[in-house]
Formats: structure tokens, sequence, C-alpha cells
């Protein structure tokens, strides 16, 4: 999220930890039974030089590789504890990746539109010229899709609002396919063709009135014989913002134009239905195993402004699905910092429990003078503590 052309950040100071309550003593250590902050995998992240914070982070799976997506981060020195200003670059997008495990991993790499510090260059996280006009980025906030050999990324293009409050200043201007050629290379080595998604309009202007508008894939799950269900937000003109799904076959993701969607009773061309009301601009949406059954899991940050984390599950992906549960209550990061961009990451997760990752933004000078600020907050979750599906 930009604010002042640049992203603010802040994170958690001195916040209570969540307890581990009841803990019984297994073979596989310890049994969380209360959502816990998971140190570890936070160190997993370097902060010395180079990459050393950014929001968003979704994670994709690129064939035993878990993938990183960022929205803007920064990267540069830190000294003492803190981000060194005069020597530091905010980035629009950036990534990175490591092998895929629920133990932090020893090694993880990073890669801008452009090298920086020891970062890589990865220049198709950049729009490609001519896509859109000059002064667009990408918010790498949306899913991805593996579509027999090539992957399917969708971005959510970004540029200029004309709101002459800088902190304010962007809007949505519409999605982005990314198709990669080859994702069993380093992702800094993709080969990826870019083309708009007709399913992501666009926001008003500063100024303008509010308008209906959608973003699709935000989430993206395969369930079922050979189809994949995509979910995303609709704006309403009121101001709401509400979930609803769309699918295809697999080898249609790429077509958006085919998609069906869900318009209440069946599958067709629509309009969509509501199925969440009250989302966040960013969540996920899963398959896990729990109790010997497979249900989905959607998490988010439960509103603006809110530091409770809520997920909400379902036994199909139209629904119905339950009301939200708060998994997590972050810390209070104080008068001017708020949480948001809650995702959980199964592919990360120890058996039994789900790792969830949050940020939060706040004041820019607070992110230089502490360097633990602006980075993924990560807190394993038990599956217990989700809801039970309806019906």
């Amino acid at each position: 999220m930009l604010v002042g052309g640049v992203a603010l950040f802040a994170a958690v100071i001195g916040g209570v930890r969540a307890g581990l309550a009841g803990c019984a003593a297994t073979g596989r250590g310890p049994v969380l039974t209360a959502s816990a902050i998971d140190e570890a995998w936070e160190a997993a992240l370097p902060r010395a030089d180079g990459w050393n914070g950014g929001d968003i982070a979704h994670t994709i799976d690129a064939g035993g590789r878990t993938v990183w997506l960022f929205g803007d981060s920064i990267v540069g020195p830190v000294e003492n504890g803190r981000r060194v200003g005069d020597r530091s670059r905010m980035v629009r997008g950036a990534i990175a990746w490591h092998a895929t495990g629920a133990e932090p991993p020893r090694e993880v790499r990073f890669a801008a539109p452009e090298p920086l510090r020891g970062v890589g260059s990865a220049s198709w996280i950049a729009p490609a010229p001519g896509l859109w006009p000059e002064g667009t980025w990408y918010w790498l906030m949306n899913d991805a899709a593996r579509v027999g050999d090539r992957l399917l990324l969708f971005a959510t293009a970004v540029g200029p609002s004309g709101n002459p409050d800088g902190m304010w200043n962007f809007r949505r201007v519409g999605g982005a396919i990314l198709e990669v050629a080859n994702p069993g290379d380093e992702p800094t080595a993709w080969r990826v063709t870019q083309r708009r998604n007709p399913r992501v309009g666009e926001d008003p202007r500063h100024g303008e009135p509010a308008r209906e508008s959608e973003n699709q894939a935000l989430a993206i799950v395969r369930w079922g014989d050979g189809l994949v269900y995509l979910f995303g937000v609709r704006y309403g003109a009121d101001g709401s913002k509400s979930m609803i799904v769309a699918r295809s076959r697999v080898e249609g993701v790429g077509a958006p134009a085919g998609w069906e969607v869900f318009d209440g009773r069946t599958w067709g061309a629509g309009p969509a239905a509501v199925v969440i009301r009250g989302v966040a601009d960013e969540f996920t949406v899963h398959a896990i195993r729990r109790g010997g059954r497979t249900m989905l899991v959607q998490v988010q940050a439960e509103a603006f402004l809110s530091r409770r984390i809520v997920a909400r599950t379902s036994w199909r992906p139209e629904g119905p699905w339950s009301a939200s549960a708060t998994v997590y209550d972050a810390p209070d990061p104080g008068p001017t910092a708020f949480v948001y961009a809650a995702k959980a990451h199964p592919a990360l997760s120890r058996p039994g429990e789900l790792l969830v990752t949050y940020a939060v933004n706040g004041e820019f000078g607070r992110v230089f003078e502490d360097a633990r600020l602006y980075r993924p907050k990560f807190v394993r979750v038990p599956t217990r503590l989700l809801p039970e599906p309806p019906g």
C-alpha cells in the first residue's frame, strides 16, 4: 500500500504474544492449542542489507519452490537496528523464493524489477511496455494457477489516482495475467508474457463518484474433477466489499472471458452472486484437511483498523460459508497504525496448524527508526480454532 508515493509501514512493538496453552508432549513436539507468534519464520527473512521489508506477502507454489509475492518493498542497509534512509529505496514489487517446507528455510533469495544491493533482477515484475499507461505498476496481491507446464500469475495494475494527498494517491486501473513459460527455472530467469485480465475493473479517479467494480483471481483453488475456482472482490458503489466466485476448467484459466460465475443458484454467465459479505481487499482461500475431511478456509484481516485475523470455512466454493471466527488478535500497534493483509500459507504449515502472516501499516518515520517494522508477522494457528463449515 502506497503512502506519499512510497509504502508506509509499522509493526507491532512490544506486542503481547499469544500463549501456548495446555501444551502436551508428543513424538512431534508440543501440540499447539492457541495461536502463537513464530519468530523463527520472521528471522528467516534477511534484515541486515538488501531486501529488509515489504507487504502483501502472498505465497504461491512453483513445483517444490515457494515464491513470495510482495507489494512495495524496502531495499537497503540496516545499521544499529535502523534502516538507512539515504541509502534505501522503495521498489514497486519484489519476490523471494526458497524450498517449500514446514520449517523456516536456511536460504531465501530475492529479486526486484531491477538489481539493487544484492537483490537480483526479475524485470517481468514491472508492466510490459505499452500494456498500461506510463506510471502504472503491479501489486502482486493475486494468486496463481498451474496449467500444464505453464504458470499463470494474476496481478493488480495500480496507478496514480490524482489525489493531492500523496498518502492515498493510488487506484486500481485493471488486472494482468503474467504467463510463465518456464516456472521450473529460477524466477529471475522466468520468461513471461503479459496480457490484460478483463475480469478486473477500474477504480474511479480521485473526486469521481464510487462505482461497482471487481478484482478477480485474488485466490485460486483446485477443487473437483479438473476444475479451478477463482475468488475475487466485488466493490459496491456504497463502499461495500464482497466475495464472489468464478470457475473454469484447468485448461481455460488463462481465458477469463470463458469463466463461469456462481449467480446464487447455478454456474453461468452471471452476474455473480455475493457469497461472503464484508471481505478485505486481500485474503486467501485454500483447501485443507481437518478431521479426515477436506474443507475450504478463507483467511483475512477483519476490516480496516481492526486487529483481528478471522477465518471462514465451507464445504463448497459457492458456500454456504460459516460466520467469521477470530483466530488471532494482533497486539495493538498504536493509534497511527493498522493491521491488514492477513494470509494463510498451508504449504508452509505443520500438521494440525495453519501458518498465517499479516502486515502493519503506519507512520513512515517509525519504519526507518526500527528495522523490525514493516515485515511479515508470522502466526501459527491450530486448525481446531477454525469454525465448522455449515451444512
